[in-house]
């Protein structure tokens, strides 16, 4: 009787030990995901930063700038750079406005809309045209790597959605 009662108990903590490993597994997958999917959507901010900085540094007089920026923003700094007064504070508050958008999306995505995610990817894609034009391939590969992100954020925010379910 007394190793009938022994082998319960040993069975019940096994039964323990398991359900505490698979939800200890749950959780680290949940963690990755979510860290994937941040990390993708955290590109937004690193674009509309980096162009503002690019913009910035092409207004005091510097020639180049980081590739992960916005395409969109360095021509209108190039076609601005001749103009002055008004005209090229116009041409900065339009660069911090596309900049703005990309940070909007960014703080947008993180609520977890695919949607998001993918106006913003498809944006991004089309600046890349901008530099198809001027065979800028190391910027073109940016604009790769951060679309890739973007996908993988789309990925892991659905595999988060079925964890969810």
């Amino acid at each position: 009787m007394q190793s009938e009662a022994w082998q319960l108990e040993e069975m019940e903590v096994k039964e323990d030990l398991t359900n505490e490993y698979e939800i200890e597994q749950k959780l680290m997958v949940r963690m990755q995901l979510e860290d994937q999917f941040r990390s993708g959507v955290n590109w937004f901010y690193w674009i509309a930063g980096l162009s503002i900085i690019n913009s910035v540094l092409y207004l005091i007089g510097h020639e180049w700038g980081f590739v992960a920026g916005l395409g969109v923003t360095q021509i209108i700094d190039i076609i601005t750079y001749s103009w002055y007064g008004s005209f090229r504070l116009v041409a900065i508050g339009i660069n911090f406005m596309l900049a703005g958008v990309f940070a909007l999306l960014g703080y947008a995505a993180r609520s977890g809309r695919n949607w998001v995610i993918i106006v913003g990817a498809v944006l991004y894609a089309l600046d890349a045209i901008v530099f198809i034009f001027i065979q800028d391939w190391i910027s073109i590969a940016f604009h790769g790597l951060a679309i890739y992100a973007f996908i993988k954020a789309i990925k892991a925010n659905n595999q988060l959605k079925k964890l969810g379910e």
